[in-house]
């Protein structure tokens, strides 16, 4: 009765990433035309393995109007605005030293200052822009462009031509850079065309709900 019996079990232990994550994260960044926007983004990113200080970051913004500059030394991201006022987006992507990558936005709210009327931008002819982001859910910013006051109406429409939007209704608009925000929250996925009329300038742009 002093029998015994035994095994040997092997254990595969495998290293597991953990990905970097925000901290407090902004959703909106607000700052004023001709000002500077500082963000210290090692305030806002963290990682298991790493330090914050030690992580990689690039970040791209929209429109073209707005610029951003990482100071690696200071830790700290640089917003400011040449002759663009109104909503734009930033998109930051993180990576840690093992090959995790983190990407998060967040919305860019230039505002014009009383102070800094004189020097905005006038553009020298009608336009409408790319809508951004795009594809987007379930909102996105459309800017335009009016190089004397008009009156402008901005119409959304699905693909058999109906009318699902209007975003501006025959208002009478100052010269300058305008943006207006379009929430499709309500609206199914699909392809969409937005018009605008500003006196006899009329132009159209497609763009895509994804959910």
């Amino acid at each position: 009765d002093g029998a015994s019996v035994y095994d040997t079990l092997t254990v595969h232990i495998t290293p597991v990433n953990d990905l970097p994550f925000t901290v407090e994260w902004p959703d909106t960044l607000t700052f004023t035309f001709g000002d500077t926007l500082y963000f210290e983004y090692a305030n806002h990113f963290s990682d298991v393995e790493d330090d914050s200080l030690e992580l990689g970051i690039s970040v791209l913004v929209e429109p073209d109007g707005i610029t951003a500059r990482i100071d690696s030394a200071a830790y700290v991201i640089a917003f400011t605005s040449a002759g663009y006022t109104g909503i734009g987006s930033t998109e930051f992507t993180v990576h840690d030293s093992e090959g995790g990558v983190l990407e998060t936005t967040a919305v860019l709210n230039v505002l014009l200052g009383v102070s800094d009327e004189g020097y905005f931008d006038i553009p020298g002819s009608y336009s409408l822009s790319q809508n951004y982001p795009n594809p987007f859910n379930p909102g996105s910013t459309i800017q335009f462009g009016l190089p004397e006051t008009a009156e402008v109406t901005l119409k959304v429409f699905n693909m058999l031509g109906q009318q699902v939007a209007t975003l501006v209704n025959n208002e009478k608009m100052h010269a300058g850079r305008h943006s207006v925000q379009f929430d499709a929250r309500n609206l199914a996925s699909g392809v969409y065309i937005y018009r605008i009329h500003a006196g006899s300038f009329v132009q159209t742009k497609r763009m895509i709900l994804i959910k």
